[in-house]
């Protein structure tokens, strides 16, 4: 049942949520169901673009995430909100691009080392935020959009050591083929503890609660440890369980706050 939830993209679009969450739990905002709902829907279906033909993504696999992601955007239309979609047309782009990188050499995303894992983290911290910020721009959600950005870039360096020698064939390049993998653990991790620096300035400047600063606390913890646990011949299991996992996990305590609060 995991396995299939991994490769029906049904982990990672609960991971988007679950970023989220966190994100409006910080910022004390309600939840906005119509864009989660969209949210959940599109990064199951790029997932989905995205795998089709790797040999671990079976018929039934896609049938699932199709069924879920399509459950999810029926929902959003029945609640269509014009500046959720307008608001996911950056990522969108970004999203298209990273997606035809086979067919476009010149301007590929996968052809420039640091710029995937950048536009990978710039698409989720972007999307975790939700168009409310951009009614009302402030420092506040500056800090938590770089907090999830440094998070987010660490996960996403890292990942890219299960696909190493298979990116190298097809001519895709990535930090992973620049560096040892003791120098990439080391880069990922300083990048996680700058994540964990932007929370800290957060709470001393807009008083984050305790319990919320524990959980990132441990999430980043989490996440070190995992980065750490890393070996050249992992399976491919576990990137997509324990990496991917880490980000569903940090928005699951921020999700159970919002729902105590609004009750």
């Amino acid at each position: 049942m995991l396995k299939s939830t991994v490769s029906g993209n049904i982990w990672i679009g609960i991971g988007a949520v679950s970023v989220y969450l966190a994100a409006q739990a910080i910022l004390f905002n309600d939840i906005n169901f119509s864009y989660l709902a969209l949210l959940f829907s599109s990064t199951v279906f790029s997932y989905l673009l995205h795998r089709l033909g790797k040999p671990h993504l079976k018929t039934f696999h896609i049938v699932i995430g199709l069924f879920f992601g399509s459950l999810s955007l029926l929902y959003f239309i029945f609640h269509f909100e014009l500046n959720s979609v307008l608001y996911l047309i950056i990522p969108t782009v970004i999203t298209t691009n990273y997606l035809i990188s086979r067919q476009i050499d010149t301007y590929s995303i996968r052809k420039h080392a640091w710029l995937k894992p950048i536009s990978i983290a710039f698409t989720w911290s972007w999307c975790a935020l939700g168009p409310n910020w951009l009614d009302s721009p402030s420092y506040e959600y500056v800090i938590i959009f770089l907090m999830i950005f440094c998070q987010i870039l660490s996960l996403a360096i890292i990942f890219d050591v299960k696909d190493k020698s298979l990116d190298h064939a097809e001519g895709i390049s990535t930090l992973a083929q620049k560096f040892s993998l003791p120098q990439l653990k080391t880069l990922c991790i300083s990048i996680a503890l700058c994540a964990f620096a932007l929370m800290v300035i957060y709470s001393i400047s807009y008083s984050l609660p305790l319990s919320l600063f524990l959980w990132f606390s441990k999430i980043y913890i989490l996440q070190i440890i995992v980065i750490s646990l890393i070996t050249s011949n992992r399976d491919s299991l576990y990137y997509y369980i324990y990496i991917d996992g880490i980000i569903v996990l940090s928005g699951l305590y921020p999700a159970l706050h919002i729902f105590i609060i609004n009750t």
